[in-house]
């Protein structure tokens, strides 16, 4: 009867003399991945199960059996199951039988989020997303609008992650929807334009007022404000926008805050009796807008 070193727990068919590392997860089909073990003993070593297993003593050459050498390293390989959270596990004989296990890992979570909201006809991209262990590979898509997807980064490395950009739909209550594929894996998600604004004058649109005697003011409320939307007035009389009517700019950046509250708008009193100035207001948000209507200023004496 042949004994082995009782130091290393193998006494005559006891523990096994292999102890092979232990493969990270693979994605699904990947083919000839390698483990290693050191054998503390001599002998032929066979292997059987997996797929497409083999034995090596150099990662070169693979068979079904080798001729081990004690404290040499053995290579084991087998090929990743097709599905994913998928294993398979090869048993290699030296004396007595030992196994090493190759899994798979989780299929990849590309549940991008709808991006809503978005300002009209700007790039808007989605926050980076896991691959999990599945690539390399290079994303493709496509979008609804036709106004074109990229991928950052691209190629994707393995275990990477990566992000979405596309393009806003260029009006008000729009969506376009965007396609990623990627190693197979398909996901879509949407982009989305808020509602157009509505609006109400509270103040008279037209005003009489002495010839060179400064501003003119109305009032208005807007609604549906998601922000930031631009506001603000072209034309004659050097129209202003306010929030209090105190403080004046020649345009307000409006938030979730100033819907439906009063805003000011002003506009300054002709130079000469008789002529009137007229200025038109719009909020804008990204390439959309909506025209609020004019307040006019007529010099009467």
């Amino acid at each position: 009867m042949i004994l082995f070193p009782s130091a290393r727990g193998f006494v005559g068919g006891g523990t096994s003399p292999l102890s092979f590392n232990v493969a990270p997860l693979q994605p699904p089909s990947t083919t000839g991945v390698i483990v290693q073990a050191v054998p503390y003993v001599g002998g032929t070593a066979t292997i059987s199960g997996g797929i497409n297993a083999g034995l090596s003593l150099d990662k070169i050459t693979w068979s079904s059996s080798v001729s081990a050498t004690a404290g040499q390293p053995l290579y084991a390989r087998s090929d990743a199951p097709a599905g994913y959270n998928q294993t398979v596990t090869p048993t290699v004989n030296l004396v007595v039988p030992s196994t090493f296990t190759i899994g798979t890992c989780s299929a990849p979570n590309f549940n991008f989020a709808n991006l809503v909201n978005q300002p009209p006809g700007q790039q808007v991209s989605t926050p980076s997303l896991a691959t999990n262990c599945n690539g390399p590979g290079t994303p493709t898509g496509s979008d609804t609008a036709g106004l074109g997807v990229s991928f950052t980064p691209t190629p994707v490395p393995a275990g990477g992650s990566f992000s979405v950009t596309g393009t806003a739909p260029p009006g008000w209550n729009a969506t376009n929807t965007v396609t990623v594929n990627f190693n197979g894996f398909t996901d879509t998600f949407a982009i989305t334009t808020p509602q157009q604004p509505t609006f109400s004058w509270i103040g008279s649109q037209t005003a009489n007022k002495a010839h060179n005697s400064g501003y003119a003011t109305s009032t208005l409320k807007i609604n549906n404000i998601l922000g930031p939307y631009l506001f603000s007035g072209t034309g004659a009389g050097s129209p202003q926008v306010s929030r209090d009517g105190s403080t004046w700019s020649t345009s307000l950046t409006l938030g979730p805050s100033d819907s439906g509250v009063t805003l000011y708008v002003a506009v300054l009193a002709p130079a000469q009796i008789f002529q009137k100035n007229t200025a038109n207001f719009s909020v804008n948000y990204g390439t959309a807008s909506v025209a609020l209507g004019s307040f006019a200023v007529t010099a009467n004496s």
